[in-house]
């Protein structure tokens, strides 16, 4: 179902935003903003192994698509399950290499299979 709202012009900016950020539509942000505020959940926020990994790739220019992967990860992590634990194990795997400075060993790990 389809609803339409006004919103302010930066409370919209803000959404488009976030949506961005985590690689979601704004309508399902909006949507789930909407159903924790009904439920009485406060709003989700990313925990701290996001934190680490943003921290992580602060300095390094270029690495847009890798952090966002990165951030996935930690994401997956952070929600615990059986996803969770593999997603743990590659972004060990993936910190260590990024720590070590190696970026062509690094890129290797975060190579798409065709």
């Amino acid at each position: 179902m389809t609803i339409s709202l006004r919103v302010p012009q930066e409370l919209r900016d803000q959404l488009e935003r976030v949506a961005t950020e985590h690689r979601t539509s704004m309508s399902s942000l909006a949507v789930a903003a909407i159903r924790a505020h009904l439920d009485g959940a406060g709003p989700v926020t990313d925990g701290p192994l996001v934190g680490v990994v943003r921290a992580a790739y602060a300095d390094i220019g270029n690495a847009d698509v890798e952090r966002e992967m990165a951030l996935n990860l930690a994401r997956t992590a952070e929600a615990g399950g059986t996803a969770g634990v593999a997603a743990v194990r590659a972004l060990r795997e993936l910190m260590e290499v990024l720590l070590d400075g190696d970026e062509e060993e690094w890129m290797k790990h975060l190579a798409v299979p065709e």
